[in-house]
């Protein structure tokens, strides 16, 4: 089968779930790839915990003036290319709460369209006003589906349907979930103190977990992971039942 013919499979949400998982998992290795390249171009060594992730976008001349054009294409192409990831998984879901599985898929392909953004309107760039924007629809977008296809995944748990996720696939993607997640959430909101105070509290906790940086990419991570864990623990439809 040629090229042509696995990419019209793909897009349309009609390729074995093998297949899915390779095209996912090259894309996310794509975007890991480019980031690190990006990385090394840095105006000083990159460090997750001292620098947001938009920062390898931005041109600014004392963040990544020679390497921003490499994050921000690879987020461009990345974004773009993951988008038929919920075409596959509404197709694969759609039998049970149709409309709800529509709304939560088109908010995945939406953030996925957003994260494509960020590499348009990066940050220090001639579009850098809709920077935000397009990093509220990224998270927000792909970021949605992980909390509200949770109604449909336990419906079809408990009305064992053939496809879909067992109870083991849930609790693998949302143990991953809610553990990091949780995680994340209780230094965010120390983020919210002010330094000193949460020093005072935490006084041989290096202070840089405090700030917001790491877990930027951590909830990148977080998100990732769900979304390669979404089609990896799927029990796909039959070619005849798509």
């Amino acid at each position: 089968m040629s090229l042509i013919e696995n990419l019209k499979l793909i897009w349309t949400g009609k390729a074995d779930k093998s297949s899915f998982i390779k095209y996912v998992l090259f894309w996310f290795m794509i975007y890991g790839i480019g980031a690190i390249i990006s990385a090394l171009f840095y105006s000083e060594p990159y460090s997750l915990m001292k620098f947001d992730i938009s920062y390898l976008g931005s041109p600014a001349i004392d963040r990544n003036p020679n390497g921003f054009w490499i994050y921000n294409l690879t987020v461009m192409i990345t974004g773009f290319m993951e988008i038929p990831q919920y075409v596959y998984l509404y197709k694969q879901l759609r039998d049970s709460a149709k409309l709800w599985t529509w709304f939560c898929c088109f908010l995945g392909i939406i953030g996925y369209i957003g994260f494509a953004l960020i590499g348009i309107a990066n940050q220090d760039g001639p579009l850098d006003p809709y920077h935000r924007i397009a990093t509220i629809l990224a998270f927000g977008g792909l970021g949605a589906p992980v909390f509200l296809l949770i109604p449909v995944f336990i419906r079809r748990i408990r009305k064992k349907f053939p496809t879909g996720y067992d109870l083991k696939a849930f609790l693998i993607m949302y143990t991953t979930v809610f553990v990091f997640g949780g995680i994340t959430g209780i230094f965010l909101g120390f983020y919210q103190f002010e330094e000193t105070e949460a020093l005072t509290l935490y006084p041989n906790v290096n202070p840089l977990w405090f700030d917001r940086h790491i877990w930027e990419w951590i909830a990148l991570f977080i998100i990732m992971a769900w979304l390669f864990l979404s089609v990896a623990l799927i029990k796909p439809k039959s070619e005849s039942q798509k």
